[in-house]
């Protein structure tokens, strides 16, 4: 190798390895947006797969389940189980998964976001439409804690606005609840079985005895 084609190959490398560490930089802005823009900044580095202790069985499988999903995260899941089953820490993780991947995500507690949503005093109509068209059209929505607290007709009303379109417009979207199947359709049949149609499912009953199983 001449010397003029020695230099050549050593400004070529330069030129590469500069090149990947400002495409490694941008990655790594870009996750740090997505983090913030989420709202769950210190949840996604608590709530992590590492940090979920799976020693019962039923916890194995749920892992095992969320993990797979968090693997190919396309159309729905539904995490539903009684309070403090760990449901919110496999949901997070799977979201911590996709925002590694560069996928955009975004967060909605449902009792915290439901007023925001429906057209009441303090809200401001234009607030409220671009809240709603964003958490409608987003790549991955998760919605955390469904109907916690309960659910008035105007929240069935919302959220059927919301869910029905992700539903039909094919939208990944994460959905946790304490409820079970059979009470999701008593709040909105409509509701449940739009969740529930091909959706990948993660049911945790709770038994009498405070040990908990899981239903796939």
């Amino acid at each position: 190798m001449s010397t003029y084609d020695a230099w050549e190959e050593m400004r070529r490398q330069k030129f590469e390895s500069e090149l990947r560490a400002e495409i490694n930089e941008k990655k790594h802005k870009r996750l740090e947006t997505a983090i913030e823009r989420c709202g769950l900044n210190l949840a996604l580095k608590e709530k992590t797969f590492d940090s979920y202790v799976a020693t019962e069985d039923w916890q194995k499988i749920a892992k095992a389940s969320c993990q797979k999903y968090a693997e190919n995260p396309e159309r729905w899941l539904l995490v539903s189980g009684p309070s403090g089953c760990g449901k919110t820490h496999l949901c997070t993780a799977i979201v911590k998964s996709i925002l590694d991947r560069g996928i955009p995500v975004w967060y909605m507690l449902y009792r915290e976001e439901i007023n925001r949503l429906k057209p009441i005093d303090g809200v401001e109509p234009d607030e409220r439409e671009a809240k709603m068209w964003t958490f409608k059209t987003c790549q991955v929505l998760y919605i955390d804690d469904l109907f916690k607290g309960g659910a008035s007709k105007a929240d069935i009303k919302v959220m059927f606005e919301l869910i029905d379109y992700r539903y039909r417009t094919n939208k990944t979207t994460i959905v946790s609840t304490e409820l079970t199947m059979r009470q999701l359709v008593e709040v909105d049949a409509a509701i449940a079985g739009r969740i529930a149609e091909g959706a990948k499912k993660v049911l945790i009953k709770h038994e009498k005895d405070r040990n908990y199983r899981i239903e796939l």
